[in-house]
């Protein structure tokens, strides 16, 4: 009976690591316009190789102890049959200050299933990620769509 104890309260002390997760999307809407195109304002261009998005996402993870790691990751679902893809950038001199695993790749195109972004450790404020329209072709790519993404953050650092 001892035995069952001990090992039961043993269980219940594991510390349990808890830890939220902040994202502001700032200009939820971007307009891809004739200014967009390659040479902009041009009859006949199409749109240019990579563009900038207006949007960007601020994210902070709080409440996590000091030395623990932890893997942003980052998913997607793309509402229409376009032939853009959309790239996430972390832009890492907005964390030049805190923690940060550089092992990871700098652009990663926005899938269905989970993608390491950003590995940190301990608690994160402002890390500002950037969003990119690739391979955007006027004739495919003219009509509205929305994109919706999931971030999530797992213990322990990002694996490739």
């Amino acid at each position: 009976m001892k035995q069952w104890l001990l090992c039961f309260f043993y269980i219940l002390s594991v510390p349990l690591i808890g830890q939220n997760l902040w994202v502001d999307i700032s200009s939820p809407l971007n307009e891809v316009s004739e200014a967009s195109l390659d040479p902009p304002f041009t009859a006949g261009a199409d749109y240019a190789n990579e563009l900038l998005l207006e949007s960007k996402a601020y994210i902070s993870v709080t409440e996590v102890p000091r030395r623990s790691p932890w893997c942003l990751t980052v998913q997607g679902q793309n509402s229409s049959s376009s032939v853009a893809s959309i790239l996430v950038r972390p832009d890492y001199t907005s964390v030049s200050s805190q923690p940060w695993n550089n092992n990871l790749p700098t652009t990663i195109t926005l899938s269905t299933a989970p993608q390491p972004l950003f590995s940190g450790e301990g608690s994160l404020e402002g890390l500002i990620i950037e969003f990119l329209l690739s391979g955007a072709q006027l004739e495919a790519d003219w009509e509205p769509h929305e994109v919706s993404i999931e971030w999530t953050v797992v213990y322990g650092e990002c694996l490739l």
